[in-house]
């Protein structure tokens, strides 16, 4: 293939590279205090409200984190699984989507 491109632009020099992964954003600062949070705590199943009222966040900064919460490959989940915590996005009339710590 580069000879190909070398033949169509001579004057061309070929330079090697590589290619560096695609760095993961970084943990904001409510969701290290989510995973402190859940590092502490023992096993079980912890609501939405419980994880609100402990971190003291407005419940929009939730919904807003929880977009992370489902997603598997993200920083927040495998620090979450690191530690051996699921998510679990119940949805319906009077369900509650809980973190839980096994």
């Amino acid at each position: 293939m580069t000879a190909s491109i070398q033949q169509e632009m001579p004057s061309s020099k070929l330079i090697e590279w590589h290619a560096t992964p695609q760095i993961d954003k970084q943990l904001g600062p409510t969701e290290r205090d989510l995973v402190s949070l859940l590092r502490i705590c023992g096993p079980g199943t912890y609501s939405k409200t419980q994880v609100i009222v402990q971190l003291s966040i407005a419940r929009r900064t939730f919904e807003r984190m929880s977009a992370n919460l489902r997603k598997p490959n993200v920083m927040l989940m495998r620090e979450l699984a690191a530690i051996g915590v699921e998510y679990d996005c119940k949805t319906g009339r009077g369900k509650e989507a809980c973190l839980i710590k096994y």
